[in-house]
Parts: C-alpha cells; sequence; structure tokens
C-alpha cells in the first residue's frame, strides 16, 4: 500500500512519523514522508522517499513561541496572519508529493494540510495521533483543557483551541487550490491511530487503535561526546531540556532552571534544543562543575523507579544510564518513563 505521511510540525512532531515511515516500510507497504524540508536527515539513507515543505520549522517556532509568551490571544493572532499563504503554498506541495498515493495519514499538524488534498486525491486520510486528540472520554482529561471539568468539556474546548486558528486558512485553501467546498469526509469511516502505550492510557472507542510509541531506529554508531562521558563519569545527573520549545528571553529560562539544580543540590545535563536554554557564564551560575549543556544527545535513560534501582532507557534520547531522572518539556510520547506506574 503507498501511504503518504504527512507531518506539518517541530521535531518532536515529526521524528515519530518518521519511524512509523521506517516500520510501515519494514512491513511491505510504500511510505512517503511530507514534512517540513529541514527534517529530511530523520529518514536519510532509509530508501523512503522524502517530500520537503517549504520553509524553516526552527525560525517558525522562534516566532509563535515569541506570541504565545505575550499571551493565547497574540498567538492565535499570528496563527491566523501566517497561515493563510503559507497553507496554499503547503496544500499546494502536498498535493504535488501525494500524487499516486492510496491513503494519507498524520496528526493535527498533518491533517491540516493533508484532509483537503485526500478530498481531492479521493483517497483516505486516517488520523494518527501523538496525544489523545479528538476522543472525548470521561476516564481522561481534555490534552489542554486538564483542570476544566466535566472531562468531557475539556475535550470539547481541546479540540476548538486545535481546529480555530486553521480554520479560515483551511477553507480558503480548499476553495483557491484545491478547488473544492463543504467539510472534509477524508476521515469519515477510517480508524484513527494513537501512539501512546496501552499501558498508560487506552483511548476508547471501536474505530480508536492505541498502538504504543513510535520511536525512530537508534544509531548504533552513536557515542557521547568526551565533555559528556567525562561528566557522568563523576556522579549521577539529572537531565532538563525544551526540546522544539523556544522565547524571547531563553537566558532568563536558563536563569531559572541553574537556580533550581542549585537550590535541588543536583548535577544536571542541559539540553538546550532549539533555543529554550542557553549556554550562560556557568563557572558564575553552576556551583562549581555541576552543570553541563549539550544541544542534543540521541536518548536519555530514565529510572523506572525514581533512582532507587538501576535505570531503564527512556525514549527520548540515548544517554548513560546515569541519569537519575529527565524533565523535558514536549509531547507525551517522549516522556513514557515519566508518567509513574503503567496501567493494565
Amino acid at each position: 500500500m503507498r501511504i503518504g505521511i504527512v507531518a506539518n510540525d517541530t521535531r518532536g512532531g515529526v521524528e515519530p512519523y518518521a519511524a512509523l515511515a521506517l516500520r510501515l516500510k519494514a512491513r511491505g507497504h510504500e511510505p512517503r514522508l511530507i514534512a517540513p524540508d529541514d527534517f529530511s536527515p530523520l529518514i536519510e539513507g532509509s530508501g523512503i522517499p522524502f517530500a520537503g515543505l517549504s520553509g524553516n520549522s526552527r525560525e517558525d517556532i522562534r516566532r509563535a513561541q515569541g506570541a504565545t509568551e505575550r499571551g493565547s490571544g497574540a498567538s492565535m493572532r499570528m496563527v491566523a496572519a501566517e497561515m493563510g499563504a503559507r497553507l496554499r503554498t503547503w496544500t499546494r506541495e502536498t498535493l504535488e508529493a501525494a500524487q499516486g498515493v492510496d491513503a494519507l495519514t498524520g496528526g493535527v499538524g498533518g491533517m491540516v494540510v493533508g484532509l483537503g488534498v485526500a478530498d481531492k486525491l479521493g483517497v483516505p486520510f486516517i488520523p494518527a495521533h501523538l496525544q489523545p486528540i479528538d476522543a472525548p472520554a470521561t476516564a481522561y482529561p481534555g490534552v489542554l483543557m486538564p483542570r476544566v471539568r466535566p472531562n468531557v468539556l475539556g475535550h470539547r474546548l481541546t479540540s476548538f483551541a486545535l481546529w480555530a486558528p486553521f480554520a479560515k486558512a483551511m477553507a480558503d485553501a480548499r476553495r483557491e487550490v484545491l478547488g473544492l467546498s463543504g467539510r472534509s469526509t477524508a476521515t469519515a469511516g477510517q480508524p484513527a491511530l494513537y501512539a501512546i502505550s496501552p499501558r498508560v492510557l487506552r483511548v476508547p472507542g471501536a474505530r480508536n487503535h492505541t498502538t504504543g510509541y513510535w520511536f525512530p531506529t537508534e544509531d548504533p554508531t552513536w557515542q557521547p561526546s568526551p565533555e559528556l562521558e567525562e561528566f557522568l563519569a563523576r556522579g549521577p545527573a539529572v537531565s532538563i531540556g525544551f526540546g522544539s520549545i523556544s522565547g524571547t528571553d531563553p537566558a532568563r529560562r536558563t536563569a531559572i532552571v541553574l537556580e533550581a539544580v542549585r537550590a535541588a543540590g543536583v548535577r544536571a545535563v542541559l539540553l538546550s534544543g532549539w533555543g529554550g536554554l542557553t549556554d550562560l557564564e556557568l563557572t558564575d551560575l553552576d556551583g562549581g562543575g555541576r552543570v553541563l549543556v549539550q544541544e542534543s544527545v540521541p536518548r536519555v535513560a530514565v529510572p523506572a523507579d525514581g533512582g532507587r534501582r538501576a535505570p531503564r532507557r527512556g525514549r527520548h534520547h540515548r544517554g548513560r544510564p546515569a541519569c537519575r531522572s529527565a524533565r523535558h518539556r514536549g509531547a507525551v510520547h517522549r516522556r513514557p518513563a515519566l508518567l509513574g506506574k503503567p496501567r493494565g
């Protein structure tokens, strides 16, 4: 089956779909990944076709985070202002890249671009989410509204918050680029996939399938830097990272994190990512070699029980089994070992 995977997101929202593409290929399918152009290295050498969407996701997220820090109103105005022209361009690119597929799939970022394309091509779109989105339930709260009760209301508000900023741009692209009107029917009668471990959460619904996390294949040749090796050899550390999170004042955020590290009396590896943390003058702030800054590492080892026994491997990055715990601001699929005792 020829499957187009649309993942128009930051790295945390693209990497799992690259992993999904690899697994689909291993099962005899013919996947192709449609994602921001700067993520082509994620499947480089895999033999899976990659179609790049124009733009720079790192710069986009920096602008978006700046708006977010000014409040939700500013963030939504920025999305509305930029999305019109951008979505028309992405729709054209996705339509070209998806020619000949039997189906399209993706999460919210992929659906914003891909639903109309699926309608135009006459193929189904199979929702594939990294969080329990568009699956109202009483057992757990809405992803973006965890304090809203009842839970079903939180799910409805979450759905509105996710889709409202894109609604006009999606309708415009659907009409102007694809020559379509009305609502999409591409997901009608289709199953939905949720890349969550069923031991953490099982999404209810006869058409909903909780598949487990989609993790990238490990690079067996990767070795930590000499600095990281030496730092972890001196004892356990806490790993702190913000992934793709950016903002207007990363120096202030870093200072807060460093002060917390010092107050807790721990050693820490700061994963700077896309600018959520920054390399300050650590000799003045880290209390004498307590902190090491790295842009990223392929994995972080996290403990199964808070550090009382030997740690088990987490699935965000690869590291030494010397990290006492990991603190990461990011998607649910990146923190399976931090969610407490498994259910079921």
